[in-house]
C-alpha cells in the first residue's frame, strides 16, 4: 500500500535508523541524514533535504517541482526496471550513484556538486542540450565504463580539466576539455556518426591542412555562451581503425563548413591514445584528423555511382580503406525496396577502384546498393544509386523531311550498314553502322526524294523515304 507523506513541519529521519517507503510525496519539508529507501516514486513539491552522509535510495521515478540543494548527501538510483528523473525544477544533489542496469533517463537537469558514480546502466538525456547531467566546478565523474556512462548531453561549469563521461549505447567514448574561460558552462555529447563532409583548409591553429577526418564519430563541444581552452580527443578500437602512426593524428574541427587542423601531435599507440588541440575560442564538432595517407582513418566509400552506356549499366565505387572487410555484395532492385543479389566481389585492398557491368533484363529505373560484409559478419550498406535503362530493339530514322541531316538511332537493334540512293536508284552513300547513333549529312545533296536502306544482321532490309528540302 502506498504511503503519502504530507510534511507540515520538519520531519527528522535520524542516521540511527533505516526508513523505507513504497512511494513518497513531499509537500512540506523532508529531511534525512541517514539511510532512507523509497522503492516506488518520489514526488517532491516541497523541500527535499538529504544532509551530511545521508543516502536516499530510489527504486522508482523522481518528479521534482520543489526545492533541493547540495546538502551533502547521496542520491542513489537502484531500481530494477528503467527509471527517470524529471519534473519542472532542477534536482540538485551533492552526490549521485547510477546503479540500475535497465538505465536512468534524466529528463530534467540533474546537477551534481561532488561525485557522480557510474556503477551500472546507461544515463540518457533529452535530444536537446538544455536538460543535461550537470557537473559544478568541483564535481567529477567516477567509475565510467562501457556499460555505465551518459548517452546524451553533459554540462560542466567552471574552469579546469574535465573528462566528460559520454558515449553511445555501446561504448564509453571520453573527451577532455580544459577551459581557462567558461562563463556559463560547456556542453558535450558524443555522436557515432559523420559530422559532415567539408573541404580541408589551412586556416586552423595548425596551418598544415588535414588529409582525412574520422567520419564514424565526433563530439559536439559547445559553450552555453563563451569559453576558451583546449580539447583532448581520444582514440581506441571503437570507430578508429586506419591509424598507421599516432604522429599523423591531429584534432580535427568542423567550423564554417570547413575542416580545420587544430593541432597538436598525437601520442600513444595505433590502438589507443590521444591528441590535444592548441588553445581555442570557437567551438563545434571535433574528431580525430590525419595529415598523412599513412593514417587514412576509417573511411568507407569515397564514390558509389551507376553509369549508363547503351544497354549496360556500370556500377563503380572507390574506397580508401578496407580494414577488416570480408567482401562486397552488389544488389539491385526495380522498385528501390526489394533487392536481389547480383554479385559477390572480393576486396582488392586499400585505395581500390571497382567496376561491375550489368545488363538488366528489364527496361526502366534500376536501383543499386552495396552490401559491405566485415570479418566479424557485421553488415552495412551504401546509399542507393539508380539509372534508367531502355534496351528495346527499336530502329528509328528521323527526320524524314530535312534540309541537312538524317539520324539513324539503332536502340540496340542488330544493324550492319546503310545505303542511301537518289531518285534514279544510284547509290550515293554507304557505311557500316558501328555506333548507336549515326548522322547522314545531306547538305551537299540536291533537293528531291532519296531512299535509305538499312541492312540488318539477319539479312533483312528496312526501307525509308527521305525528302531533301532547302
Amino acid at each position: 500500500m502506498n504511503k503519502y507523506l504530507y510534511f507540515i513541519f520538519l520531519t527528522l529521519l535520524l542516521s540511527l535508523y533505516s526508513v523505507g517507503f513504497s512511494q513518497t510525496y513531499i509537500s512540506g519539508i523532508f529531511y534525512t541524514d541517514g539511510n532512507a529507501y523509497c522503492s516506488g516514486d518520489l514526488d517532491n513539491a516541497g523541500t527535499f533535504i538529504n544532509a551530511g552522509g545521508g543516502n536516499f535510495y530510489i527504486g522508482g521515478n523522481i518528479t521534482n517541482s520543489g526545492t533541493t540543494a547540495y546538502d551533502g548527501g547521496t542520491l542513489l538510483f537502484v531500481g530494477s526496471s528503467a527509471q527517470s528523473s524529471g519534473g519542472s525544477a532542477v534536482f540538485y544533489t551533492t552526490n549521485v550513484t547510477f546503479n540500475n542496469a535497465s538505465g536512468i533517463a534524466v529528463n530534467k537537469c540533474l546537477s551534481v556538486n561532488n561525485t557522480a558514480l557510474f556503477t551500472s546502466g546507461l544515463v540518457t538525456t533529452p535530444t536537446g542540450s538544455t536538460e543535461p547531467l550537470e557537473f559544478t566546478s568541483p564535481a567529477l565523474p567516477s567509475g565510467t565504463s562501457n556499460t555505465s556512462h551518459v548517452n546524451g548531453y553533459v554540462r560542466k561549469l567552471g574552469t579546469g580539466a574535465f573528462t566528460y563521461p559520454v558515449g553511445d549505447a555501446a561504448m564509453y567514448q571520453q573527451v577532455k576539455v580544459n577551459p581557462t574561460v567558461n562563463t556559463t558552462g560547456m556542453v558535450v555529447k558524443y555522436f557515432p556518426a559523420d559530422a559532415g563532409v567539408a573541404p580541408f583548409v589551412t586556416t586552423g591553429t595548425d596551418p598544415v591542412a588535414l588529409q582525412y577526418y574520422n567520419h564514424l564519430e565526433y563530439w559536439n563541444i559547445a559553450p552555453v555562451s563563451t569559453a576558451t581552452g583546449v580539447v583532448t580527443v581520444f582514440w581506441d578500437a571503437y570507430n578508429n581503425q586506419g591509424i598507421g602512426s599516432p604522429t599523423d593524428l591531429r584534432v580535427a574541427h568542423l567550423r564554417g563548413a570547413q575542416w580545420l587542423n587544430e593541432g597538436i601531435l598525437g601520442a600513444g599507440s595505433v590502438s589507443s591514445g590521444s591528441v590535444t588541440s592548441n588553445t581555442l575560442s570557437s567551438w563545434s564538432p571535433f574528431t580525430i584528423g590525419s595529415i598523412s595517407s599513412n593514417s587514412p582513418l576509417p573511411i568507407t566509400l569515397t564514390r558509389f555511382d551507376a553509369l549508363y552506356n547503351s544497354c549496360t549499366i556500370s556500377v563503380v565505387w572507390n574506397v580508401q580503406l578496407e580494414l577488416d572487410l570480408n567482401h562486397y555484395e552488389l544488389e539491385y532492385s526495380v522498385d528501390g525496396l526489394d533487392f536481389i543479389f547480383l554479385e559477390r566481389i572480393e576486396p582488392k585492398g586499400n585505395n581500390a577502384a571497382y567496376i561491375f557491368n550489368h545488363n538488366p533484363d528489364t527496361d526502366g529505373l534500376i536501383y543499386y546498393r552495396l552490401k559491405i560484409v566485415n570479418e566479424d559478419a557485421s553488415v552495412s550498406y551504401s546509399h542507393l544509386v539508380s539509372q534508367s535503362v531502355s534496351c528495346e530493339e527499336k530502329l528509328q530514322v528521323y527526320p524524314t523531311l530535312t534540309s541537312d541531316m538524317v539520324n539513324i538511332e539503332t536502340n540496340n537493334a542488330p544493324v550492319k550498314s546503310y545505303a542511301l540512293y537518289d531518285s534514279r536508284g544510284r547509290m550515293i552513300q554507304f557505311s557500316k553502322i558501328e555506333s548507336p547513333l549515326v548522322k547522314i549529312h545531306l547538305e551537299k545533296e540536291s533537293e528531291g526524294l532519296y531512299y535509305l536502306v538499312i541492312n540488318m544482321a539477319n539479312g533483312e532490309r528496312k526501307n525509308f523515304r527521305i525528302v531533301r528540302v532547302n
